[in-house]
């Protein structure tokens, strides 16, 4: 960390002085400068290097919060995520092929395609969302029949993905509705139908962005166990992005 920190000192008061010269800083402006920028610089490797020993590899090559076997509480809290799961699955499931169902076949139904249905649109997606959210913790099952929850896996790749897509998808398709009603009812517009369908694939797209940037940069190891389900790997997130925003968990 030292010779990182150095090395960054070394190399910026050319740029640090010239800035405290263009805008006519006095010396002691520079030099204070300088010790902020140090002092900034070093707590954030310091931080960053305190995170390097969160999740250290075990003999077995699973990070330190795995759990093998699994405790009881975990146990039980996995078996009432499980239900719910499987509940919520049904019930998404069922709704979304009962409404492609009146999608495609409109016309034994209604007067009008519902497909051109803005809300209705926002609707749909949002239970695909939820859909996913929900099959990530069906894997409970797996974890509870193994009786145990380790990571870096290929199943634990699979639950932290689905958990993190369907909250960022959900959330912002709830996000989009609200929106909607807010534009039709008090701006009294109607949304383009272009635009909206731009609109709706831009939000996937942003998700499938935002759950894909991870894996891309750290790989399949980035989800770990974190209690008794599936997060991100704590020691990738740079201390002023960590937050349950953007962690999801």
């Amino acid at each position: 960390m030292e010779i990182i920190t150095t090395f960054l000192l070394v190399h910026l008061p050319e740029s640090t002085v010239h800035y405290a010269r263009r805008t006519r800083f006095d010396c002691l402006t520079a030099v204070l400068f300088k010790m902020t920028f140090y002092s900034a610089t070093s707590n954030l490797l310091g931080s960053i290097e305190s995170r390097s020993a969160l999740n250290p590899l075990r003999p077995d090559g699973y990070v330190s919060t795995s759990l093998d076997p699994l405790p009881n509480d975990v146990r039980n809290g996995m078996i009432a995520m499980g239900i719910f799961g499987l509940l919520s699955t049904a019930s998404t499931l069922s709704l979304i092929i009962f409404i492609t169902y009146r999608m495609i076949y409109w016309k034994r139904f209604y007067d009008s395609p519902i497909a051109k249905n803005q809300i209705f649109i926002l609707i749909y997606n949002l239970l695909l969302a939820d859909f996913q959210q929900a099959l990530s913790f069906v894997l409970s099952w797996y974890w509870i029949g193994q009786n145990k929850l380790v990571g870096p896996s290929t199943e634990c790749f699979a639950q932290g993905w689905l958990i993190h897509i369907g909250d960022i998808s959900s959330g912002l398709f709830v996000l989009s509705i609200g929106l909607h009603t807010f534009i039709n009812l008090v701006i009294r517009k109607q949304v383009p139908m272009k635009i909206f369908i731009v609109s709706v694939v831009g939000l996937w797209t942003f998700c499938l962005i935002l759950t894909a940037v991870g894996p891309i940069i750290r790989g399949r190891a980035i989800f770990v166990p974190a209690g008794a389900w599936v997060s991100a790997f704590s020691n990738y997130f740079i201390p002023w992005l960590e937050a349950p925003t953007l962690t999801c968990h």
